[in-house]
């Protein structure tokens, strides 16, 4: 069953050898959550030693409606990427983001959508990629349940000129499907590769992009 082409991030990293171990695997980005409310929250200058690690390009910052402050400490760890979970995505709110991007740097934004709601597509104004996670009305992502593949496939086809990551309860056992079903070109992977909360396993990173790599190649 192949699949084509498929880009990974593997989010909530603390450490740089798992990282690493990640990376050398098959992932193209590594995730890190600057959020104390998730037990994969690394504090900034964590953030800042583990860019310091890492290959340029793959490196993504995460965070949570952040303030002005926050995204320039953000963006001053080293990050290439900046993922912003909203929970409102007012226009001042989306310019801010906006405007404090560094040039050669990327913004995705990971708008909290309640089931049946209407896309905000006025957000493709300002990112370039929207991750769409599972909805959950207590937890701002990483919900580690699995979401509405034919919903993110319908929104491929409406806006087939844009770019969307699929999140949610992925892991080896049902990524064939959630890639066929959803038609995702990328994924973001976490809890499925965790021993417990915020502790990455060699072992299932390994797996995972063993399935993978057999699902591409097949």
């Amino acid at each position: 069953m192949a699949v084509g082409a498929i880009q990974v991030k593997v989010c909530g990293m603390r450490d740089s050898g798992f990282a690493q171990f990640a990376i050398e695997s098959g992932a193209d980005f590594i995730g890190m959550i600057h959020h104390p409310a998730s037990p994969r929250h690394v504090e900034i200058r964590e953030m800042k030693a583990l860019c310091g690690e890492l290959p340029a390009n793959t490196r993504v910052g995460v965070v949570v409606q952040p303030d002005d402050s926050l995204v320039n400490r953000i963006w001053d760890a080293g990050v290439d990427v900046l993922q912003v979970h909203l929970k409102r995505w007012d226009r001042p709110t989306l310019e801010l983001l906006h405007n404090r991007k560094p040039s050669g740097k990327s913004l995705w934004l990971a708008p909290k959508l309640v089931p049946g709601s209407v896309f905000p597509s006025d957000i493709f104004e300002f990112c370039s990629r929207v991750l769409i996670d599972t909805y959950s009305k207590d937890c701002e992502g990483g919900t580690g349940k699995t979401g509405d593949w034919d919903g993110f496939r319908a929104l491929i086809n409406e806006f087939p000129d844009r770019e969307f990551i699929l999140a949610g309860g992925l892991n080896a056992g049902n990524i064939g499907d959630a890639i066929l079903q959803s038609g995702t070109k990328m994924i973001d992977m976490s809890s499925a590769l965790e021993v417990s909360p915020g502790v990455k396993s060699r072992e299932l990173i390994e797996s995972f992009f063993r399935t993978l790599n057999t699902l591409v190649q097949g």
